[in-house]
């Protein structure tokens, strides 16, 4: 169902998960969401990826529901990163059954989406406007 209405061709509104940390909660309320590459997902993923980013940084687990803007959905790409190492026991698939159905696929963003729950969305140094993201 997610992503369902852009591969028909429309750009109906896309409502995707990002994980960090709190520590970085009122940056994201204030600028939205920065950077080259931005990652997103499904919640499961988002909620491994806040953990990760706590280990890393310290703060509590902070997921943010951001609505992809329809003039951002064509900069969406496959989280190849997630292909090449994928979350096997949060997705509760085997890699090898992750790479056959990666390689089955035409592999678009569509498809990274329905295989391993993530994508990357690329801004070039811009940002995904707060108005979009408010955490879950």
């Amino acid at each position: 169902a997610l992503g369902l209405a852009a591969r028909r061709g429309r750009r109906a509104p896309l409502t995707l998960y990002h994980g960090t940390s709190s520590t970085l909660a009122s940056e994201i309320a204030r600028r939205g969401l920065c950077g080259h590459y931005v990652y997103l997902g499904i919640v499961d993923v988002a909620d491994y990826y806040a953990e990760a980013v706590v280990d890393e940084v310290g703060g509590s687990e902070a997921v943010f529901v951001v609505e992809v803007p329809r003039n951002l959905q064509s900069r969406l790409e496959p989280d190849y990163g997630g292909i090449e190492e994928p979350l096997t026991y949060t997705l509760g698939k085997s890699e090898e059954v992750i790479w056959e159905e990666w390689d089955a696929s035409a592999q678009t963003w569509e498809d990274s989406l329905r295989i391993i729950g993530s994508v990357r969305l690329k801004l070039d140094s811009g940002c995904v406007p707060p108005s979009y993201v408010r955490e879950a």
